[in-house]
């Protein structure tokens, strides 16, 4: 599309906009396909609101650059499958409505630039994803847009199976609940993770082995932990709790260890026998800079030879609930969902945390396992506060 087509498409998304905000439009006025569009679009915006509330309701849009990552992945999913038509056209601008107002939804006075950066977005994907067969389909300028009853009639008959359309227009408000919870969900980790990083990072060198040495010492003297005969423990990376201290203790006790051996290329990780602490500087080491047998190295894996007793947790985030948050490749939560099909019951998990990894909420979504118990120093660093699942 030309600059001027994505101009008027860009305009056409600002005017809508300033419609859902109920902001005075620009002293020009605007066109008829523009005032066709504010009437249909704006009914399939109320219609989702109304049925997707509880799913809007429960997660927020803070900033512009969250309302581009979850539109782009339902609109994404939303036109995966190559269909497009004026409905589905719609449906975009009525996806712009409903962020606009979750973004604003704290703020006193709308901000003029924020919906003028949604606009973009808005314009950006209609050129890129539907730009070509607009074009072919005799732009914007046609006989139904100037009528609202036969476009209201084009789209009824798309619903009613003549023509596949949005799924909002399908009343299939499930999926499309689902996928914007989902895009949700994953803008809010992202955001956390970059959060926890600079916490960690910001951590001395003297304070990670501090509180490493704390957590060893309340380790070593849990209960679930003493009587675990097989025991799977990661290997720790400079931003998280130091386990060499207890990986020895593991073999001094004569207990089983295993460990984690990841395959990158995938979610996939098996748990290793590894058959001293002194072997491990010896084991390669990954791009994650973390050791690990190589993977012609034939071992032991937990899971074919009696299953573990107890697994200690890496992650990045938890929370008072056991909730998680990893590094973003699920190699745990599809490991736990292992162990619960070939074990038939899941392994006790421990997580270790620095208390600068405890947050209020951590986002989940269907996929994330909880940890049955999370250990880290209490704020007063008096004592090491434990936190059981719920």
């Amino acid at each position: 599309m030309s600059d001027c087509e994505f101009r008027y498409i860009y305009t056409l998304a600002q005017d809508y906009l300033r419609y859902v905000l109920e902001l005075s439009q620009p002293t020009s006025g605007s066109s008829k396909t523009s005032r066709v569009l504010q009437n249909v679009a704006f009914s399939v915006q109320k219609e989702v609101e109304k049925n997707l509330k509880p799913c809007l309701d429960n997660f927020d849009v803070v900033s512009i650059e969250d309302a581009r990552t979850i539109f782009n992945q339902v609109m994404e999913k939303e036109f995966e499958d190559g269909i497009i038509n004026w409905g589905r056209i719609v449906t975009i601008f009525a996806f712009g409505g409903i962020l606009i107002k979750k973004v604003l939804r704290e703020r006193i006075a709308p901000d003029v630039d924020t919906y003028k950066d949604i606009s973009y977005f808005v314009a950006e994907f209609i050129v890129n994803h539907t730009g070509e067969w607009i074009r072919q389909n005799g732009g914007w300028v046609l006989r139904h847009w100037f009528n609202v009853d036969l476009l209201s009639a084009e789209l009824q008959e798309t619903a009613t199976g003549k023509e596949p359309t949005s799924r909002t227009l399908r009343g299939d408000w499930t999926q499309f609940g689902r996928e914007m919870a989902a895009a949700a969900v994953s803008s809010a980790k992202r955001s956390l993770r970059a959060e926890l990083k600079q916490r960690l990072r910001a951590l001395s060198a003297e304070e990670r082995l501090r509180q490493s040495r704390l957590l060893t010492q309340k380790v070593i003297a849990h209960s679930q932990y003493q009587k675990s005969k097989r025991i799977s423990i990661f290997l720790s990376m400079q931003d998280e709790i130091e386990t060499e201290e207890i990986i020895k203790d593991i073999f001094q006790r004569g207990k089983t260890c295993f460990i984690p051996r990841y395959q990158f290329q995938s979610n996939h990780m098996d748990m290793v026998k590894l058959a001293s602490p002194e072997e491990i500087s010896s084991l390669p080491k990954t791009s994650w800079n973390i050791h690990q047998p190589g993977e012609g190295d034939v071992r032991e894996e937990a899971l074919s030879t009696g299953g573990l007793d107890l697994i200690f947790m890496p992650g990045l985030g938890f929370d008072q609930h056991g909730n998680r948050l990893g590094r973003g490749r699920g190699y745990y939560d599809t490991y736990l969902k292992r162990c619960l099909q070939q074990q038939g019951v899941k392994p006790y998990t421990l997580a270790l945390a620095f208390k600068e990894q405890i947050c209020l909420q951590v986002p989940v979504d269907e996929n994330d396992m909880k940890v049955d118990e999370v250990l880290y120093e209490d704020t007063s660093g008096s004592e090491v506060q434990m936190t059981t699942a719920k």
